[in-house]
């Protein structure tokens, strides 16, 4: 529910784009942050295992729709390295 999504759905993914590596950007979506008081982490791996967290990276909010559901378009603040990085959002409520 945090993500906008319907958790009773079976096949919900609140990622809006892939990771662009050349631009180190992706987009998810969410329910405003004013309407859950919730705090979106990005956090970044390369192997799965071990996760740092991207404190710095920017997270800009489009307007939110009807719902209250907006799209956020997240830069990393570093770079992908050796051709594969991966990326989760953790919720904080």
């Amino acid at each position: 529910r945090l993500f906008g999504l319907d958790p009773t759905a079976g096949d919900v993914n609140p990622y809006a784009s892939l990771l662009e590596a050349s631009t180190r950007t992706f987009s998810y979506t969410r329910r405003s942050s004013a309407l859950t008081g919730a705090t979106y982490q990005i956090w970044t791996s390369t192997d799965l295992v071990d996760w740092t967290q991207d404190d710095t990276a920017a997270q800009v909010a489009g307007t939110p729709n009807e719902l209250g559901v907006e799209t956020v378009t997240v830069s990393l603040s570093g770079g992908v390295e050796g051709g594969r990085l991966f990326v989760r959002v953790r919720v904080i409520e």
